[in-house]
């Protein structure tokens, strides 16, 4: 693919600015300002939160776009249940390379997981979630913009995080 293909709607600014505030020993506050995709099509939206840690075991970070509660069962096992926008923008070509469009996706999702801290720098999550509300935009052979919505899904995953 020749690079001239590409315009300027083939490039996107992803960023981010977020402060943190301790108001307490169990409490912190996290504000700022977030550019990217989380929503579907590219956006600038506000970030805030509330990290509240009632117990040593327990941790509630509850903002705006994400939530999480976390259960320390031990010193290297958590439960987590979180709440959070899962969303991009893709820029397509035909199959012939003529035409170019955008594939917007957005949607909600609402997942359990565990994480096992196999090691200080070692972690690893499996997760099983509920992705739902999502809806897909568009642009067919015809040049016509359309928004599809699809069903709820069922989401699976495993991670492994090295921490450095």
């Amino acid at each position: 693919m020749d690079p001239s293909e590409y315009t300027a709607d083939a490039f996107h600014l992803l960023a981010a600015m977020v402060w943190s505030k301790q108001i307490s020993d169990r409490l912190s506050l996290s504000y700022g300002v977030c550019g990217d995709h989380l929503f579907g099509g590219y956006q600038v939206y506000p970030v805030i939160g509330f990290d509240w840690q009632p117990s040593p075991d327990w941790r509630i970070e509850l903002g705006f776009p994400f939530s999480r509660l976390r259960y320390q069962v031990t010193k290297s096992f958590d439960l987590l249940l979180r709440a959070f926008p899962n969303g991009n923008e893709w820029y397509v070509k035909s199959k012939a390379l003529e035409k170019d469009s955008t594939l917007v996706y957005e949607a909600y999702v609402l997942e359990s997981a565990f994480r096992w801290r196999l090691h200080r720098q070692f972690a690893f999550t499996a997760s099983v979630g509920r992705e739902f509300d999502g809806r897909y935009e568009m642009t067919l052979l015809d040049d016509s913009r359309v928004r599809l919505s699809s069903d709820s899904s069922t989401r699976v995953g495993v991670a492994l995080a090295w921490y450095f």
